[in-house]
C-alpha cells in the first residue's frame, strides 16, 4: 500500500495499540531531533481538545511519564500565554522530559483574522525555536487546514481529522503530509492515511488505522476545564483593559465634559454600552465597576445616566 509510517511490534491488548501508534509517530519522531507540527482539525464540537489531550496522555503513557501534573505547562488557552508557555517548555529543567505542548483554538475569542495570523506565525516560530534548543511535539486545535496559510502547509507533519456522533467516543484518523516532488519544478503538497504493520500474537496486520478514542483521565479534564476558563477571562480582561485605557485617553479630565464625551462614545457603540449600562424601566444605570474604573464620582455618574436616557430618546432607541 505504499510507504509504511510505523511497525508496532507487540503482544499488549487491543485498547493499547493507539498508544503505541502516537507515540511511534510522533514522540520518536522528536526523539530523533525533529520538530513535529500536528494540526487537529474538525468542525466546531466534535472534540478536537479532548483528542489531543487523549494522544498527550497516551503516547506519554508509553514512556512512563504521568502529563497530570504538567498539563498546565503543555496547554496554551490563548496567544498571550504562548511565549510564555513556549519558553518553560524550552528551557525550564523541571519540563525538561515533557515534549509537547497544544495551542487551543481562540478563534471564538480573538477572531477569525488574528486566529489564522496568529497560527501561521506560531507554526514557522516554534519550528525555529525547537529546532535550535528543543524538539516539540506542538499540537494546534483548529477547524481548518485552510486556516493554515498555503506556504506554511509545507511544515504541518500530520493533521489529525475528527468527528463524534452524537454523545458517542471521537472517531479520529491520522494523515500524513508529505511533498510530491516528481516534477522539481512544480513540488506539490500531498496527504494520505497514516499507513502501518502492527505483530501481535503471530499475528501481521497491515492497516491504515481509525481510532475510536475515549476521554482522557478525569484529572485532565478538570485541569483543562479550569484553564479554559482563565484563558478566555484573561482574554477578556485584557481587551476590556485596552478599551478603558483608550476612553481614558479620549476623554477630556474635565467634569461634565468627560460625561459628554462619554456620552457621545456609548451612544455611538452600543455594544459597549449595553457592557457597561443596564436598561430597566426606561433608565440607564451604570454599573458601579465600570464607574470606578473611570474614576466617576456619584454627581458624574448621575449626570452620565440622565444624558444617556436623553440620547436614546434622540435616537429613538435603546
Amino acid at each position: 500500500m505504499g510507504v509504511i509510517d510505523f511497525v508496532i511490534k507487540t503482544s499488549a491488548d487491543v485498547d493499547k495499540i493507539a498508544a503505541l501508534i502516537f507515540h511511534r509517530l510522533f514522540l520518536v519522531r522528536v526523539k530523533g531531533n525533529k520538530p513535529c507540527i500536528i494540526l487537529i482539525t474538525g468542525a466546531s464540537g466534535e472534540g478536537k481538545s479532548y483528542t489531543g489531550l487523549k494522544v498527550i496522555e497516551e503516547m506519554f503513557k508509553v514512556e512512563g511519564l504521568d502529563v497530570i501534573p504538567f498539563i498546565k505547562d503543555i496547554v496554551v488557552m490563548n496567544p498571550l500565554q504562548y511565549s510564555e508557555k513556549l519558553n518553560a517548555l524550552l528551557y525550564d529543567k523541571r519540563l525538561k522530559k515533557v515534549k509537547v505542548m497544544q495551542i487551543d483554538e481562540a478563534r471564538a475569542v480573538v477572531g477569525s483574522d488574528k486566529w489564522n495570523s496568529f497560527i501561521n506565525q506560531t507554526i514557522a516560530h516554534v519550528n525555529a525555536m525547537s529546532r535550535a534548543i528543543k524538539p516539540l511535539i506542538v499540537i494546534i486545535v483548529t477547524q481548518s487546514i485552510k486556516d493554515v496559510d498555503p506556504a506554511t502547509r509545507r511544515t504541518i507533519n500530520y493533521e489529525i481529522k475528527c468527528r463524534r456522533r452524537g454523545s458517542n467516543p471521537v472517531e479520529a484518523e491520522v494523515y500524513k503530509y508529505w511533498i510530491d516532488d516528481h516534477n522539481p519544478e512544480h513540488p506539490v503538497l500531498r496527504k494520505r492515511k497514516v499507513y502501518g504493520i502492527i505483530e501481535r500474537n503471530n499475528e501481521k496486520i497491515r492497516t491504515q488505522p481509525r481510532f475510536i478514542l475515549k476521554k482522557a483521565n478525569q484529572k485532565i479534564l478538570d485541569i483543562y476545564e479550569d484553564l479554559m476558563v482563565q484563558g478566555k477571562t484573561e482574554l477578556l480582561n485584557n481587551k476590556l483593559k485596552k478599551l478603558t485605557d483608550e476612553m481614558k485617553k479620549d476623554i477630556d479630565q474635565g467634569t461634565f465634559s468627560r460625561v459628554e464625551e462619554i456620552t457621545k462614545y456609548l451612544l455611538k457603540n452600543k455594544d459597549t454600552l449595553h457592557e457597561w449600562a443596564s436598561y430597566k424601566r426606561k433608565k440607564w444605570k451604570i454599573k458601579p465597576e465600570r464607574a470606578a474604573m473611570l474614576n466617576l464620582t456619584r454627581p458624574q455618574v448621575n449626570e452620565l445616566e440622565k444624558r444617556l436616557i436623553e440620547g436614546a430618546k434622540t435616537n429613538g432607541s435603546k
